[in-house]
């Protein structure tokens, strides 16, 4: 199981060109929005109701009109920009400065003020649930942003089914909100899908995707990645539909014309200027915690023995690196496969280091290993080494099999998939 931590956010898309830069500079190239779903799988954002007892509840507003026949009522406030909603409400006292400086640490977030603005504006909307006296779930979103559902049509949510991008507009709604671009505020509207799950909670999501040429290449990104800033991207082909972990995370390398091809690195969307940003010139010698590329070496002390462990030690061999932690739940549960694995190893041609991260004190680390009967090296990140950090490291267990080479084979392998991988490449 991976854990992530996912804020909602909405940005405008604009025309699309590329301008000539020169090597290890980068380059930005305005994009065009596309409704539907087009190649990707939507994720889907859950819709929470707010918590008065929060830090958060200052920032809440109070719409009317909710009708006063439904039961089990849920309220929630839907962030189109979170950089823009928090900015504001510290600005207006509604967030203390703890509080502002905790999100920006938390959010990896350096507040840019020349591109945010202390006006009050709609970069946000209400929506409300609940259930009628037959037990019917109905649904009502704020469209027109006047904090009023009572001039809105209410209206069943459809089931939703995982896995299909299919794009249907029955009772897709059209909401109006404000955002903050080139220094003025501007009103316009996007669509918005909502959803019910199995378990009768509500997601909603944003059919939405942005497309851009590079020379002959096409490059498009889903905007139902809810930190649209910072989602993956990758290149458009013919009859492929794309899972979020098929895409081109920020600071990984976008390879066009093959193999051999022009790399780009994925620095992000820019929210003020509406354009995607890469990097050019990476073409020899690049380091990436993805597949196909060269993992970047590391060293550290080994938790247990305090050796010092490098990756150059495991040149000729197979390494299995475990980002991981104590406290991580699928991280846990994937342990006893992996020590059983481990066990059965012919050592000279497979090693495993484990890197455990997080709330993984010295304490809790040592005392895990013993009871688990963890033998394979272990190094504690710390603020010195912070291998979590360095290797853009943002979802627990993360994981990469790398080849005799230092390439890695795959990332993200699964403790019971790991064993057929090893079988096949071993041969």
């Amino acid at each position: 199981m991976r854990t992530y931590c996912l804020f909602s956010i909405v940005i405008f898309l604009g025309g699309c060109q590329l301008s000539s830069e020169e090597k290890s500079r980068k380059i930005s190239i305005p994009f065009t929005i596309v409704e539907g779903y087009g190649p990707f799988i939507p994720s889907f954002g859950l819709l929470a109701a707010e918590n008065k007892q929060s830090g958060w509840a200052k920032t809440y507003e109070n719409p009317k009109g909710i009708p006063k026949n439904w039961h089990h009522v849920i309220q929630s406030n839907i962030w189109l920009d979170p950089y823009q909603f928090v900015y504001q409400h510290f600005k207006k006292g509604n967030i203390d400065k703890g509080m502002y400086e905790y999100l920006q640490q938390s959010w990896k977030w350096v507040p840019d003020t020349t591109q945010l603005t202390s006006t009050f504006i709609r970069c946000f909307v209400y929506a409300v649930s609940g259930l009628d006296k037959s037990g019917n779930q109905w649904v009502i979103v704020d469209t027109n942003n006047n904090l009023d559902f009572s001039d809105e049509k209410a209206f069943e949510p459809e089931q939703l089914v995982f896995g299909k991008n299919e794009f249907s507009t029955k009772n897709l709604q059209r909401v109006h909100y404000d955002h903050f671009i080139n220094g003025k505020v501007m009103n316009t509207d996007f669509p918005l899908v909502m959803k019910v799950f199995k378990d009768g909670n509500l997601g909603y999501n944003i059919p939405q995707y942005g497309r851009c040429k590079l020379g002959d290449y096409t490059i498009v990104f889903p905007r139902n990645s809810f930190v649209f800033q910072k989602c993956g991207i990758v290149e458009e082909t013919a009859n492929k539909t794309f899972e979020n972990n098929q895409l081109i995370e920020i600071d990984k390398y976008l390879t066009l014309g093959g193999l051999l091809g022009n790399k780009y690195k994925n620095k992000g969307v820019d929210f003020y200027t509406q354009t995607l940003q890469l990097e050019s010139g990476h073409n020899e010698n690049v380091y990436s915690f993805q597949n196909g590329y060269l993992l970047e070496p590391f060293k550290g002390q080994e938790f247990v023995t305090g050796k010092e462990i490098h990756t150059d030690n495991y040149k000729g061999k197979y390494l299995y690196v475990d980002f991981w932690g104590t406290w991580c739940r699928g991280c846990v549960q994937d342990i006893p496969k992996l020590v059983d694995l481990y066990q059965i190893l012919d050592k000279t041609k497979v090693e495993f280091v484990g890197i455990a991260a997080g709330e993984s004190s010295p304490e809790k680390l040592r005392s895990f290993l013993e009871k688990h009967k963890v033998k394979w090296p272990q190094i504690l990140n710390t603020p010195q080494n912070d291998l979590v950090k360095r290797y853009h490291i943002d979802a627990f267990p993360t994981t990469a099999l790398i080849d005799p080479t230092g390439k890695i084979v795959q990332t993200n392998i699964s403790a019971k998939d790991l064993k057929e991988i090893l079988d096949k490449e071993l041969k």
